[in-house]
């Protein structure tokens, strides 16, 4: 048997903005996983179990052709080891809600890549993996940011922009936040197109609450280096707040973020595509109890404790 696994992603600050030629700040999520196992089967074909789809295939050749993205990542990653349909069994589990701007596609993509290399005896680097799911991503989302495929592939705190490329983000200290699910799906494109009309309708507004978004980043970057968590904080609400303005968010996120700065989180925000999708709070862990109850309690269908622990600090 062979397992593969892939953590979630979370866009601490900068979405939307980063689509124009912004930076934004990225965390992978340990706490939520993504998981497919393989085993070789006395069965001929492949038989695919997605239970949290739920979803079951049958395939004792391969496809000609198919819409779905799972059996077309198997389909072109045994193509990229000139591997024949194998006779096997595999389960693929995730813990990452879809649609929710978490990256769940991708880290389902890069858990498969993971596990079908070691069970074919392969050990691509990571550069390798990052191509695979990368080319994947551009199959299914068009142009897609990239920022998912580098933050699940690397799986460390990342600055990330479109056109400059990434760098790794220093934690000297373990970051506490809080994801709670609005239970609504998110739908980037529609979002995307929201901006972009935002932009046409009112260009000097939107483009002042963009580039503020950008400066808004850098300083976030500031606070997590110098471990400053209560103005990394006010930071996570004023995004918001621009996001507001864009256009993208939603009452619930809206309710969501209020109910947790009131219960004593240190600031929130929404994460992702916004209109739907999750949002994102940030406080002390001795708080962090009074917050989850409070997001429960103002509707959100489920709430995730995330530790995002330190990473070393380079000092060249």
């Amino acid at each position: 048997m062979a397992i593969g696994q892939a953590c979630a992603k979370l866009i601490l600050l900068g979405e939307h903005a980063v689509v124009h030629h912004m930076p934004a700040l990225a965390l992978p999520l340990p706490q939520l996983q993504a998981q497919v196992w393989i085993e070789t089967s006395e069965s001929p074909g492949v038989l695919i179990e997605a239970p949290d789809l739920p979803a079951l295939w049958e395939l004792p050749e391969a496809p000609l052709a198919s819409p779905d993205p799972l059996i077309e990542t198997l389909v072109r990653a045994l193509a990229e080891y000139g591997a024949t349909w194998p006779d096997c069994t595999l389960r693929i589990e995730s813990q990452i809600p879809v649609a929710r701007g978490l990256g769940s596609g991708t880290a389902v993509t890069a858990a498969l890549w993971r596990a079908l290399s070691s069970w074919l005896n392969h050990f691509p680097s990571p550069e390798q993996t990052l191509d695979f799911v990368s080319g994947i991503d551009q199959i299914y989302h068009g142009r897609p940011s990239g920022i998912d495929a580098q933050v699940i592939v690397r799986e460390t705190p990342l600055w990330f922009h479109r056109s400059q490329g990434v760098r790794a983000l220093p934690l000297p200290q373990p970051l506490h936040l809080l994801v709670a699910d609005t239970g609504l799906a998110a739908v980037t494109r529609t979002q995307v197109e929201i901006v972009a009309d935002c932009l046409n309708a009112e260009p000097e507004k939107a483009q002042t609450w963009i580039r503020e978004i950008g400066d808004l980043v850098q300083r976030a970057e500031s606070c997590l280096a110098l471990n400053q968590i209560e103005p990394l904080g006010v930071l996570l609400n004023r995004n918001h707040e621009l996001l507001i303005q864009l256009g993208v968010s939603h009452p619930q996120l809206n309710t969501l973020c209020s109910a947790a700065r009131q219960a004593g989180a240190l600031g929130a925000k929404l994460s992702g595509a916004g209109g739907g999708g999750v949002m994102v709070a940030l406080s002390e862990k001795a708080q962090s109890p009074s917050v989850k109850k409070a997001l429960e309690q103002a509707g959100a269908t489920q709430v995730f404790e995330i530790d995002i622990p330190a990473t070393e600090v380079s000092h060249d």
